[in-house]
């Protein structure tokens, strides 16, 4: 006689153990990443290591969460909700981001001190703030791509002012240089403050055709760390939530140095910004139609921006009152 009841026992028994498995190896894979990302720390300039002491201390708990969540002998392991699990995910892309601003931060330090043999410090500013602020509509025109926020220069806000996503660590507070490091290195710059008034700025979206043309370099994670390309780009609004960079010869995309999902990251040279930060990925790959040496590239915001609820103004010392 069969025992269906057994089997069915065993049977739900062995799925949940095939989804605990996945969970934890999931997990194990983002020890992997906050590890990598520990040693990347060592190794930069004393001044920046200072600066980014923040970041271990953020990642330190989240290390502790993962531990707890997949070692038994905690007696704390657990099937975790998909709540939980979209939040972890939501992390670990904004540490990856993170990985791949400070990386390529570090690179460009090296190279300027390299080339200024010392003689002269960087002129960015250090006195800068990240100011939040609430998405309350978008734009009346359907053909402008912009949002509406609640905050504006009675709370510090100005036009020319770059704003990055509040979406991957969600802080949501105030943050001056020494909390607010790791939050710009995580998350992607959305866009750019257009119109000021007294209690409201108009933020238009990096995606818009009337956005202004960015400089960029591409990247991509190789082996526990992120690599770029030397050469850089221009990278521009295309309309519908698509960001384009056009004459990209063909040598770069026959001998994949450039491929599709790589990150697009602003050229860390804006005063306006404290380091580098990620802009979007590569979604698409397509030859000129004028030029057949000639790749365009399809590039898409790490978010969706039509979701977008807050963001960060940053402040510096040139754009405050």
């Amino acid at each position: 006689m069969i025992d269906w009841g057994s089997r069915a026992h065993r049977r739900e028994t062995g799925v949940a153990m095939k989804r605990r498995k996945s969970h934890q190896t999931a997990l194990l894979r983002v020890l992997a990443l906050l590890l990598t990302l520990s040693l990347i720390a060592l190794f930069l300039p004393t001044p920046i290591s200072a600066t980014l002491r923040n970041v271990m201390q953020v990642i330190v708990p989240l290390q502790h969460a993962m531990v707890a969540l997949t070692d038994p002998a905690t007696g704390e392991s657990r099937v975790m909700s998909p709540g939980e699990i979209e939040s972890l995910i939501r992390q670990v892309q904004g540490y990856q981001q993170q990985v791949a601003a400070l990386s390529l931060h570090n690179a460009q330090l090296e190279n300027e001190r390299t080339m200024l043999l010392g003689l002269r410090d960087r002129s960015r500013s250090e006195d800068w703030n990240l100011l939040p602020a609430l998405v309350v509509a978008g734009d009346s025109l359907a053909w402008r791509e912009s949002k509406l926020l609640d905050r504006g220069t009675l709370k510090g806000v100005r036009s020319e002012q770059l704003a990055l996503s509040d979406y991957f660590l969600r802080q949501g507070t105030d943050h001056g240089v020494q909390e607010g490091m790791n939050i710009v290195a995580s998350e992607c710059l959305v866009g750019e403050v257009v119109e000021a008034s007294t209690n409201s700025a108009r933020l238009l979206l990096v995606t818009d055709r009337e956005s202004r043309p960015r400089l960029v370099q591409i990247g991509r994670l190789v082996e526990n760390r992120f690599e770029f390309l030397t050469d850089e780009f221009i990278l521009h609004g295309a309309g519908e939530g698509r960001m384009q960079i056009d004459n990209v010869h063909h040598d770069l995309i026959d001998q994949q140095k450039i491929q599709i999902d790589d990150l697009v990251v602003n050229a860390d040279g804006d005063d306006r910004l404290p380091l580098a930060v990620i802009i979007g990925r590569v979604e698409a790959i397509r030859r000129d139609d004028r030029n057949g040496l000639i790749y365009i590239l399809d590039v898409r915001s790490t978010l969706d921006l039509n979701r977008l609820r807050q963001v960060y103004v940053v402040a510096t010392s040139e754009n405050q009152p």
